[in-house]
């Protein structure tokens, strides 16, 4: 039986908006034609399961959703978080310092040299983002799973001493930086909003105008194997 794809496209440099495209065909079994581009599912074959479905909680989304009244607020929230009215998404993602779709740069431990993490602190993701996510945990019933990223560590850690445009983690600084997705998890906690899992680095080969940091496959590798695995373990 053959089934197809229903496409439509939002381009930023062009003019289509929601645009209905043509649809495109899908194949039970091989695909009519080896040139041809197409989805072939074999029903029979399993891999890995589903986590969940769900998007992101952004510093930028969350000011935005501020700016509303406060009933269109709920009414956004409850059609991505709401079980029976809404999506019910339950695997979502936040970051750790700032990123993309933050306000502009900044990080949770701004002290130059502050290997003690003695000026650490989530103030500003109190202000807009923690709230978000509490209440769309609350909405939920029975909670999501929220893992984290980093874009950059702060500007001191990094080799050129800035967020954005790629640079590299300091040798130096493994081991804060460790200590730091830990106190991050802890003060996140306490806000009742808690982490379930963590990714080293958003787009780790990526140099970006925005916040970035590039690491090889071994560094990411290494960094959880000598650092980040360790403080975690010692945490539990």
């Amino acid at each position: 039986m053959n089934r197809s794809l229903s496409l439509y496209v939002t381009a930023r440099d062009g003019a289509s908006r929601l645009e209905k495209k043509p649809d495109l065909p899908l194949w039970r079994g091989e695909a009519e034609g080896a040139s041809r581009a197409s989805v072939c599912l074999d029903e029979r074959v399993t891999y890995q399961e589903i986590e969940g479905f769900g998007g992101a909680f952004t510093e930028a989304a969350a000011v935005t959703l501020g700016k509303i009244p406060a009933e269109k607020r709920e009414e956004v929230l409850r059609a991505y978080f709401d079980p029976k009215a809404g999506h019910g998404y339950s695997l979502c993602r936040t970051h750790i310092n700032s990123c993309d779709f933050a306000l502009g740069n900044y990080a949770y431990c701004e002290e130059d040299g502050d290997f003690d993490l003695r000026s650490f602190s989530i103030e500003r993701d109190r202000q807009a983002l923690v709230p978000m996510i509490r209440r769309a945990l609350e909405i939920s019933g029975n909670g999501f799973k929220l893992f984290a990223s980093p874009w950059s560590p702060p500007a001191w850690m990094k080799t050129t001493g800035r967020m954005n445009r790629g640079g590299k983690l300091r040798p130096e600084c493994r081991d804060v930086w460790a200590r730091y997705y830990a106190r991050y998890i802890r003060e996140y906690e306490k806000e009742g909003v808690p982490i379930w899992g963590l990714t080293v680095q958003n787009e780790p080969e990526a140099v970006q105008p925005w916040d970035s940091c590039v690491y090889t496959g071994e560094e990411e590798r290494d960094f959880v194997r000598d650092h980040l695995g360790l403080r975690r373990a010692v945490q539990n």
